[in-house]
């Protein structure tokens, strides 16, 4: 398959990608040689708790193809995360990011 020169080396953040659309989008961007972010909640149905595996299990998908990925279980849904996971990375997403 041929990676795409728009993603490929770049840092792409996907939200509620630990299933649905949002994984399916996480799985294609890696593919095209992105580093992905996998951000989700890991939330039930109903919207319940929280579960880091259900992040986990893509960005593991991702990394026993070959791709990069780090989860990310923070919520985007007020705007910008309080705790600045974006601006401020931590390993190893911040060794991908070039401002």
């Amino acid at each position: 398959m041929t990676r795409s020169a728009l993603i490929a080396g770049r840092v792409v953040i996907v939200t509620g990608a630990g299933r649905g659309v949002g994984r399916g989008i996480a799985l294609l961007a890696a593919t095209e040689g992105a580093k992905v972010v996998v951000n989700d909640l890991g939330t039930s149905a109903s919207g319940v708790g929280g579960d880091v595996s259900v992040a986990q299990q893509v960005v593991n998908e991702i990394r026993a193809a070959g791709g990069e990925a780090v989860a990310n279980t923070e919520s985007v849904g007020t705007g910008m995360p309080r705790t600045g996971w974006c601006s401020r990375p931590a390993r190893p997403l911040g060794e991908w990011m070039r401002w």
